[in-house]
């Protein structure tokens, strides 16, 4: 699924879901298959993710795992900008009055990058 950037620009985002788990996120995104059936999932050390952890705590935890389980998810969007994934987070103002705005290399998430870039369509 798209999104237009939390700026108000016209560029479109990848919509992806996260959660917490012990020290890392884990990511899934619903769409063309890369590693899921149902699109892609992939972790990340909370180190690598570079959110604050106690904020994305506080965030809306309210999308349901796209692998059948009961765990829920906060919801966040992602674009290729050359060598990273942009990432924006929607939540509290904490470096944008959106919530967050980050950059992840992606040779960190490759599976990720691969979806993003199958779903924007590049």
């Amino acid at each position: 699924m798209l999104n237009k950037s939390f700026t108000g620009s016209n560029k479109n985002y990848v919509v992806l879901q996260a959660r917490l788990s012990d020290d890392y996120f884990h990511i899934q995104g619903k769409g063309k298959e890369v590693n899921r059936n149902y699109g892609v999932a992939e972790d990340i050390s909370a180190e690598n993710f570079g959110a604050d952890i106690d904020w994305t705590d506080s965030l809306d935890h309210i999308n349901s795992s796209l692998a059948g389980t009961d765990r829920k998810y906060f919801r966040f969007q992602a674009k290729i900008a050359g060598t990273n994934l942009h990432i924006q987070i929607p939540g509290p103002e904490l470096n944008r009055n959106y919530g967050l705005s980050m950059n992840i290399p992606v040779e960190v998430l490759p599976n990720v990058a691969q979806f993003v870039k199958a779903e924007l369509g590049n």
